[in-house]
């Protein structure tokens, strides 16, 4: 990813998003608790690194699993150093139940990469444009007109900005 960031071009046409994942398994809690503190939490996390997280949990064609209980384990191993923010987090722990199989991945930079979308991430970013009602921005040399004062009305001007004829 970091190489489709850096060079700004979309890496394929139809492939969107693509996602790592460092552990597949059954969708099981019990599994998740044991795969996530004994293998992910340990490496992502040091202990004495404060890091901000957040949780991106997603459950596809299957209604036994929701996102408390898994956020609640999170929660209770992450607490002390480490705090959840939602909009610049260091790490994002995705949490993909599609049926039966449960990925598991720490997602680092997820917001710089626009989520790991491949042709987001391409794309260049837009320089900000400026409005077509907007007026130029004043010369720093010119003098600003005093608004309070009136302008004098030129011959055949009646001041509606038509001119007589």
């Amino acid at each position: 990813m970091e190489d489709v960031h850096t060079k700004n071009e979309p890496l394929g046409r139809f492939c969107h998003r693509l996602v790592p994942v460092e552990i597949a398994c059954k969708a099981d809690l019990q599994l998740f608790e044991a795969r996530m503190g004994e293998i992910l939490l340990p490496k992502h996390f040091p202990g004495e690194k404060s890091h901000a997280w957040m949780l991106n949990f997603k459950c596809r064609n299957n209604t036994k699993y929701s996102r408390p209980p898994f956020l609640a384990f999170l929660d209770d191993k992450l607490s002390g150093n480490n705090f959840v923010d939602f909009q610049k987090p260091d790490l994002v722990i995705n949490v993909d139940i599609i049926q039966h199989l449960m990925c598991l991945s720490v997602l680092p930079k997820y917001n710089e990469y626009k989520r790991y979308a491949l042709r987001a991430a391409g794309a260049p970013t837009p320089a900000a444009k400026p409005k077509k009602d907007a007026p130029p921005p004043p010369a720093q040399n010119e003098e600003k007109p005093v608004p309070n004062e009136p302008e004098e009305a030129k011959e055949g001007d009646d001041g509606d900005g038509f001119k007589l004829i």
